[in-house]
Formats: structure tokens, C-alpha cells, sequence
């Protein structure tokens, strides 16, 4: 199985069969605009440079880790290019809906339920997203009515945040999209993994920097539980 990053946490998950992706980033707004909170829409021509040269023929899937327009913005065009299904939040399907995602093809996804795509087993984990700033200062506000681009920057509110364990042939990784965790979120996960895969390294890609006090908890907390090597990977813009 092969894993690129595309930066923020926008990752493509391909078997050679199916293709399965997380979060869609390609659009790349000044960070004036983010300040300003201008209107912004998705850069059609660098997505399609991008799907074009990283062939996403085969993505069947496009699960949001929360709406934040990094993470979220290029979501329905890429979900239209590809007739992908999406699975996200109420506030991602208005998103999806504002760009014209055919509602039939979009999921809310079920806390601790896992969704089946192909040989991939991906299992939706509440989370919280990091610490506000002066530009990203509306956690847990939601996104209520379809989203049509160009947008204002903040009005792709965060609408609550996840994050994902993909299981595929005997790997389990799990994907932290945000610098924060819950107390106690992955405990049963994680023991449920390591009686099933002892001996196995567990893969992190977490969105964090080493130096942060949440992502040091949450390396002491997996590494108490799990009698595995944990092998993980920072992502960063």
C-alpha cells in the first residue's frame, strides 16, 4: 500500500485497487486572505494538475477530518472529478452540497462506527481540533446551509473535528488532523489493535510539532498502552 502527502493533512491511501482520500488541500490561499477573511474559491486548474499527475482515477473515497477551508475547501470538486463518496460532518456535507455534490453521495459519517471501501476499514474517532487563534477562533461552530464558493475564508467553520484509524491487510494507522486529542480517545482502539497485531508497528501520521505538550501526551499515552513500536510521521504545510 502507498501513502502520499499533499500537505496539511491531505493524504491518498492507494492498495493498486482503490484509492482512499483524506481531507483536499491544493488550493493554497495567501495567509492575507485567511487574516482579511477574503473570498476564496478552488484553484480548478492546480487540482486538475494535480489529479492529472498523481492519477486519482481509481478514489472511491473522500473522508473530511473537519471544515476548515485546508482542509476542506477543494473537497467537492475533487469529489465531482472523481464521483467519489464523501464522508463527513453535517458541516462538510454543506459544503459538499454548496459545490454540487450529488446528495446521495454524501455520508455522515457515525462516531466509533466503521465504514468498509474495498479492502479498507477506516473508524471515525471524536477529536478536538487545536488551540483557537486570532484566525481560527470558531471551534465548534458548524457550517448550517450549503456553502457556495467564492467563500469567505471564515465561513468555513470547523465544525467539529476527527480523527481516523484505516485498517488495511493486517496495518492499522492512525491519522490525528489536528494538534489535540481527547483524554482517553483511543484507549479501547488501541488495545483492540494490539491484541490483534502484536509484534506489528503501529503508524501514526499526526499533524503536530514534536515540541507541542498535546502531542507529547498523546505519544506517552500510546506508548503505555501499546507493547508495539509506534513509527510516526509529522505533517506540516
Amino acid at each position: 500500500m502507498k501513502v502520499t502527502f499533499f500537505g496539511t493533512t491531505m493524504l491518498l491511501f492507494d492498495d493498486g485497487k482503490d484509492q482512499i482520500l483524506f481531507d483536499a488541500n491544493v488550493t493554497r490561499p495567501s495567509l492575507w486572505k485567511y487574516v482579511v477573511g477574503a473570498r476564496v474559491k478552488t484553484n480548478k486548474k492546480a487540482v486538475d494538475k494535480l489529479m492529472k499527475d498523481y492519477d486519482f482515477s481509481r478514489v472511491k473515497a473522500i473522508f473530511v477530518s473537519h471544515t476548515h477551508p485546508d482542509h476542506a475547501m477543494d473537497v467537492p470538486y475533487i469529489a465531482n472529478k472523481t464521483r467519489a463518496e464523501v464522508y463527513g460532518s453535517p458541516s462538510a456535507k454543506n459544503v459538499c452540497l454548496g459545490g454540487k455534490v450529488k446528495k446521495e453521495r454524501i455520508h455522515e459519517y457515525r462516531y466509533h462506527e466503521t465504514e468498509t471501501v474495498g479492502d479498507f476499514s477506516i473508524t471515525v474517532i471524536p477529536s478536538k481540533h487545536s488551540d483557537p487563534t486570532p484566525i481560527s477562533n470558531d471551534l465548534g461552530q458548524t457550517i448550517d446551509k450549503p456553502l457556495r464558493q467564492p467563500a469567505r475564508t471564515k465561513a468555513y467553520k470547523e465544525g467539529g473535528s476527527v480523527d481516523f484509524i484505516v485498517r488495511h491487510g493486517g496495518r492499522t494507522i492512525l491519522i490525528r488532523p489536528s494538534c489535540n486529542y481527547i483524554e482517553g480517545q483511543l484507549d479501547g482502539a488501541v488495545s483492540k489493535w494490539c491484541s490483534h497485531h502484536l509484534g506489528s508497528a503501529l503508524l501514526l501520521f499526526l499533524n503536530c510539532i514534536a515540541e507541542n505538550l498535546p502531542f507529547q501526551l498523546l505519544l506517552r499515552a500510546l506508548s503505555q498502552r501499546s507493547p508495539a513500536p509506534l513509527v510516526f510521521f509529522c505533517l506540516f504545510n
